[in-house]
This record gives C-alpha cells, sequence and structure tokens, in this order.
C-alpha cells in the first residue's frame, strides 16, 4: 500500500547528523534543549534561538530520512522547477554552534518526570526544555477502497518520490481536493502529460480564501494546464481490487483512473503527546507563551492549537518559534496572540493573496466592498472594508503594494475615501510617488510574510553591505520560502544602489517593436518625401498616381481607410470592456499595431503624401500623431524588461492614455471630411 504516514528509522544520515546521542554533561547556565521536528518551524526555532544564544546545547530530531526540506516546495520540485538540493534547508554549522547536533530518529516516547524523550534506537536524551515541533500528517478521507495500491498523499518528501516515479507509467490521476496543495499538485503532475483531474467537494477552487471572481480566475489558469475540474463534488468510494481502477463521485458519475491523490487536509500529529499526558484537542493545547500543559514543554507549528485555533500555513508557526525562543530565554513581554490569516502565494504561475475574511463574507453595518480589474494584465483586486479599516482583501495577479496592505490590515490603519477612490480608478491604494521609494515605508512593514521579515530588517542588513537579493536572502531567509517578495528585495536593492529589477518580456514584443519600427518608417516617409504632383500627360501616369490620383482607387482607398479606423478604435474597447472574441489582449495588441501600419500605408495610396490644407490638414495631422503615440505605446511595451518597472509602468501609462486621448477626435475629423467631399 502506497499510504504510509509513519516514517521508518533512518539507516543512514548527513555528515551533521547522529544516529546514536549520549547525553553531555552542560552547565546549569546553558539549557539542554531538545527540538523534536526538523521541518521548517523547527528549523527556524533552532536558528532563532542561536541568534539570542550562540553557545546553546540544541539537539535536532527529524523522523525523515533526509537533512531538512521545505515541504513548500515540493510541488515545485515534482514538477520539476526547482532542484532536489535548493529546497534544503540552513542547518546550524559545528563551527560555529558545536553543541547542536542532527539526528534522524524517530522519538518513541516523553517522560515529563524524569525530562527525558527516548529515540527509535531506545537511546534516551535528556533535556531542560523540549520543543515540539511535529507538524501534521495528510488527511486520509473515510472513502471505502482508500487502501489499494495507487492511492497517495502529498506531504512529504517520500510522498513526492513515489509520485515522481508513478508518474512515468500512469495514465490517469485523479486529485482529490481543490485547495492550495491540490491545485499545486494537479499541475505538478501535468509534468508528463499525464492526464489529470482535480476533484473539489466545495462550491470552488480555494474556496476558503478566495471569493467567486478570484477562484474562477484562478480556475481558468488551472484550466489552461489542461486539468480538467469538477468542484460540488466529492469521492464516494475508490473502485479496484487491490489496485486501483476508477472513483464513484457522490452524483454517481464514475471516472476511471489508475492514480488517486488524496490532498483534502492536514491532521496534527499529537500522538506523542497525548501519550505524554499533555492537554490535547485538534492540536497540542498551549497558551500565550506557546508553552503546553507542562511548563517544561512548549508546542510550535500546525501541532499546536492556540486559543482553539490550528493554522495550516507555514507563517504562523514562525511567528510561534520566535515567541517560544523568548519565553525561553527569560523574557516576560514576549505573547502570542494568535496569527492574522494571510495567504500570499504563487499558485500555477499566479500571484494569489488572501487576507482576513474575503470567502462566504457576511453582511455587517458600515462594511463595504472594492473592486479594481485589468483585463490586460488579468488582475482582479478586492478590498474589504470595516469602519474604514481593512476587514479583508483578496487579489489575482502581482501586485506591489502587498507588503503595505498587509501592514495596513495589521496595524489597521485607517484608509481615507481617496485612497478607496484611487484604488478603484487604478488598483492602488498609494500614489506611484509613495510606493516608489521603498526606503520610505515604515519600518515595521512585513516585506516577506513567509518569514516575518520587515522593511526595517532589510534596510539594516541593505546598508551595512548586502548590496544583492542573494546577500540579502542569505542574512535574513527572507525570499526563500514562496519567493513572492523577490520583486521588492530587488526594487529595496536597486534603491540603494545594488542590482537593478526587471519585468519579464512581454509575449510577441519583438513583432511588436518590428511593427512600431515599420509605423514610424511610414511616419518619416510621409514628412519627408515630397508632395506628389500630377502628370502633365496621361502617358505619363505612375502607378502611383493611377491609385492616389483616380476617383475609383481614392474611393476605394479612402473606405478601407475609414473601414480600418473603426475597427481600430473599436479594438481600442478591447481593455475596458473585454471583448473576448478578440483574442488575448497580448495578440489583440500585435493586431491592432498592424492594423495601424496597414491604414499608414493606405493613407499614402489615398493622399499621394500631401497633407493637405484646413480640413484635411488637422485629419492628416491627427492621424499621424495618433499613428506615432500608438507606435511610442508599443515600443515601451516591447522593451520593458529593459527598464526599472515602476518607470515602465508609468511611461507605458502614460503613452497609453495619450494615445486614446489623440484617437477620438478621429471619427468626427473623418466624417467631416467625407461629407464636405461629397456635398461640396
Amino acid at each position: 500500500m502506497a499510504i504510509n504516514n509513519s516514517v521508518r528509522p533512518a539507516t543512514a544520515a548527513s555528515p551533521e547528523s547522529t544516529l546514536q546521542h549520549k547525553v553531555t554533561a552542560v552547565t546549569p547556565s546553558v539549557p539542554r534543549i531538545i527540538v523534536i521536528g526538523s521541518g521548517p518551524v523547527g528549523v527556524r526555532f533552532v536558528q532563532n534561538y542561536y541568534q539570542r544564544q550562540p553557545e546553546a546545547s540544541i539537539h535536532l530530531f527529524g523522523n525523515e530520512p533526509y537533512r531538512p526540506y521545505n515541504r513548500v516546495q515540493l510541488s515545485a520540485m515534482l514538477a520539476s522547477e526547482v532542484s532536489r538540493e535548493a529546497i534544503d534547508l540552513k542547518l546550524p554549522a559545528t563551527s560555529e554552534h558545536p553543541k547542536f547536533k542532527f539526528t534522524i530518529s524517530v522519538i518513541k516516547c516523553i517522560d515529563p518526570v524524569q525530562k527525558t524523550v527516548t529515540d527509535a534506537s531506545g537511546t534516551v536524551h535528556a533535556y531542560d526544555k523540549l520543543i515540539l515541533a511535529t507538524g501534521a500528517r495528510a488527511h486520509i478521507p473515510s472513502v471505502k477502497g482508500v487502501d489499494q495500491t495507487g492511492v497517495y498523499t502529498f506531504r512529504n518528501l517520500k510522498d513526492a518520490e513515489f509520485l515522481y516515479a508513478r508518474l512515468a507509467r500512469t495514465r490517469h490521476v485523479i486529485v482529490v481536493g481543490g485547495g492550495l496543495l491540490g491545485v499545486e499538485a494537479a499541475k505538478a503532475l501535468r509534468h508528463f502529460n499525464t492526464r489529470v483531474t482535480l476533484i473539489q467537494q466545495g462550491p470552488r477552487l480555494m474556496n476558503r480564501q478566495l471569493d467567486d471572481e478570484a477562484s474562477s480566475l484562478l480556475q481558468t489558469a488551472v484550466e489552461k494546464f489542461d486539468i480538467e475540474i469538477k468542484t460540488n463534488a466529492g469521492v464516494r468510494e475508490i473502485y479496484g481490487n487491490g489496485r486501483v481502477t476508477g472513483v464513484l463521485k457522490y452524483d454517481g458519475e464514475t471516472i476511471e483512473c489508475d492514480t488517486v491523490l488524496l490532498c483534502a487536509g492536514i491532521t496534527p500529529n499529537v500522538e506523542i503527546a497525548r501519550a505524554a499526558g499533555l492537554a490535547v484537542r485538534r492540536g497540542i493545547v498551549v497558551d500565550d507563551q506557546l508553552r503546553t500543559s507542562n511548563p517544561d514543554i512548549f508546542a510550535i507549528g500546525e501541532c499546536c492549537e492556540h486559543r482553539g485555533l490550528t493554522y495550516g500555513i507555514v507563517n504562523p508557526g514562525y511567528e510561534q518559534a520566535a515567541v517560544a525562543v523568548e519565553a525561553i530565554c527569560g523574557s516576560k513581554k514576549s505573547h502570542y496572540v494568535g496569527s492574522q490569516v494571510v495567504n500570499r502565494l504563487k499558485v500555477v504561475g499566479e500571484n494569489i493573496c488572501s487576507i482576513g475574511e474575503v470567502a462566504e463574507l457576511s453582511e455587517r453595518p458600515f462594511q463595504k466592498s472594492y473592486i479594481y480589474r485589468d483585463a490586460e494584465t488579468g488582475v482582479y483586486r478586492r478590498l474589504v472594508t470595516y469602519r474604514k479599516r481593512l476587514f479583508g482583501v483578496v487579489s489575482v495577479g502581482d501586485w506591489l503594494e502587498l507588503s503595505r496592505i498587509q501592514e495596513a490590515f495589521t496595524a489597521q490603519r485607517r484608509i481615507h475615501w481617496y485612497q478607496l477612490a484611487r484604488f478603484q480608478r487604478s488598483g492602488s491604494l498609494w500614489s506611484s510617488k509613495d510606493e516608489e521609494d521603498i526606503k520610505s515605508w515604515p519600518a515595521t512593514a512585513v516585506i516577506c510574510q513567509c518569514n516575518n521579515i520587515t522593511q526595517g530588517q532589510l534596510m539594516a542588513h541593505a546598508t551595512q553591505g548586502c548590496t544583492t537579493v542573494e546577500s540579502l536572502q542569505n542574512k535574513t531567509q527572507a525570499g526563500t520560502v514562496c519567493g513572492s517578495c523577490k520583486p521588492l528585495m530587488t526594487r529595496l536593492v536597486s534603491e540603494l544602489g545594488g542590482m537593478p529589477q526587471r519585468l519579464e518580456k512581454e509575449w510577441g514584443s519583438r513583432s511588436l517593436l518590428v511593427t512600431c519600427i515599420a509605423a514610424v518608417a511610414v511616419i518619416a516617409i510621409i514628412a519627408a518625401v515630397p508632395e506628389q504632383q500630377s502628370a502633365s500627360s496621361v502617358q505619363s501616369v505612375s502607378w502611383f498616381e493611377s491609385i492616389w490620383n483616380d476617383k475609383l482607387w481614392k474611393q476605394v482607398t479612402g473606405f478601407s481607410l475609414v473601414g480600418l479606423t473603426l475597427v481600430g478604435l473599436l479594438m481600442s474597447l478591447r481593455k475596458r470592456l473585454g471583448y473576448s472574441w478578440l483574442g488575448t489582449f497580448a495578440a489583440w495588441r500585435l493586431s491592432h499595431a498592424s492594423l495601424g501600419t496597414v491604414a499608414a500605408l493606405l493613407l499614402i495610396l489615398h493622399t499621394g503624401l500631401q497633407l493637405g490644407i484646413n480640413l484635411n490638414f488637422f485629419l492628416m495631422l491627427n492621424f499621424l500623431v495618433v499613428l506615432g503615440m500608438g507606435a511610442a505605446t508599443g515600443a515601451v511595451v516591447a522593451l520593458n524588461h529593459y527598464v526599472n518597472p515602476l518607470r515602465a509602468q508609468k511611461l507605458r501609462s502614460a503613452c497609453n492614455w495619450l494615445h486614446i486621448a489623440v484617437s477620438w477626435p478621429l471619427p468626427a475629423l473623418i466624417l467631416t471630411h467625407i461629407v464636405s467631399v461629397y456635398y461640396f
């Protein structure tokens, strides 16, 4: 059977690991600390404690036969987006901290009276303070047939290795669960072009984090990977005779498959704490200093329950680790009051943020909702305010303000009416001037949500010689979990004279640039080449004159030009009205630019390079200005990955609005021109 929630003792370990550890005498002033659990939260506790007490005696136990690793990156590793080595967590160097030890071994029992733990080999280890960071395991739903070969969970590195080996021969995978893990796993499983169907019992993907529109955008992004999604569904039974052959849904539909992946939530690992007599409900019960019912035993991360709540994301565990360190060091001021519900994630390539309450929101007096959409970039943002303060935030797509949004939410800063008006107009609460200089942000503004690293901490290290994002990552661990804060870190480094940030290259940028250059060339021809004059004899009429000076061809080119112009003006509504029949926005943009260049060539055939006088001159001038601003806008878009992103955004916005502003006089001028020609 593939499902195995127990982990056997390892037979081999890294050089820094030991399979047995004899208790070493230490001075009473240096407490002996044992940490059970080598996941991100357990390792974070060790790192934080050594920052306070470099000479501390810490023994870290892990129950997996690997060095500690970042399980958040498992789906990326399964999809071959990151290497196996890239997800390893950094352990303290024994050269700097000689009393640190890491052992790969299952802890079998805890004796709170004698203050000892016993590992799988029978060795007894004494402690003064014990940290339980045992995490959680995948929840196995009570479904008939769940114990067959071909049913997997996706929680640890062993699961990822099993799945990777399975993908080479599987044909159809059913992923059960449409939360973050299920969505990411479904995308990763498409790595070998395996057919994937995702079954979500709720009404939408990530239904606890996203509202209807954000979830719909996410579903569209997921479906682009050829992943079939079934919502409002659930698995009643897994068919097979020892080996999976299909699943039966609640609605009676049967789907044939050979692999089922369960991503239906987590269950805290509390058995060892319960056996030791500690207070346990859903998780290990802790107080505001993360102490369990035994004052010398602490619990942090997914395994603990604080004020009736357990957390299934990594950042609360990091916050708990910091508070536990302070408590053990004797601080009376440090208290854990709970964590804000903040999810800043990168899901199937989309940056997604959910803060506070946005899904299934209850109506309250003085509660208002504000929405911004941008069809060009696929951005969706929604703010929920209560008494002029942020109550919930959800967004899909890049949003440079997210760190400030989170800080305003956490600090419950007042949001003014003019900021909300700006948000509905531009999608930003702060002006570009306010947002541009990260150095001026509040020092308490959280830049890296995963590791709770603030602007002040990054500034301190940046001014002390960290001139690259990599050096800041090494010093602070910011940007090492989900990576969504890297753009902000890069901007900060750039502002301080370090490596500049660059935007991603737009689709079709090279073709767009060529089209813009062609448009500029047409403008140069019209402006520089002398006006064509009528030939003195019909025998000397050129092919060019036979078009621009012939009444029939004059009408053909003229009305063709009118038609192209009207189509171009209609296409300019693509962004605002979302005409999906015009294609994707990038394809539309290239088509729009090409149409403008073709219209300019028709203009040459229609006028014979004559600028005209009076009304005709203004019409000609307006057309050339429209073409020039369009070419400038297209060039900025095509080259924005070479420019500072904020400057590129400002220039792009300015050129775009100027292009729109000078375009709309065209219909009136063209109509007046047609009426004057035929009337007179």
